[in-house]
């Protein structure tokens, strides 16, 4: 497994080319369920949502021969960061080998 950062991905990421990429994924088709949300009540001050995203390669869309991908994004929403100097929203991506799982 490996662990980018967000600064090795600005660092390293050219968006242009990012966004073609982004926009040839979106044709092949994705299999996107509705998200998961949940309330995590806390025992001082406001609840915090999770949310889990998942979405995998849509196999039977045009063929698709590669392995493609499977993925989830996690993000909780925790509405008093701000009081320690921190987002409301984090959030990592999972992203996994849609034949092997690794």
């Amino acid at each position: 497994m490996r662990i980018v950062s967000a600064d090795e991905v600005n660092g390293t990421l050219d968006f242009p080319a990012l966004i073609n990429v982004l926009r040839d994924a979106f044709r092949l088709g994705a299999i996107q369920p509705v998200r998961h949300h949940h309330t995590v009540e806390r025992p001082q001050g406001a609840p915090t949502t999770l949310l889990l995203m998942p979405a995998w390669t849509d196999f039977a869309a045009g063929g698709f021969e590669g392995s493609g991908h499977i993925g989830v994004k996690i993000a909780s929403v925790s509405p008093d960061n701000n009081k320690i100097g921190k987002p409301a929203v984090m959030a990592q991506y999972l992203l996994l080998d849609g034949t092997t799982g690794e």
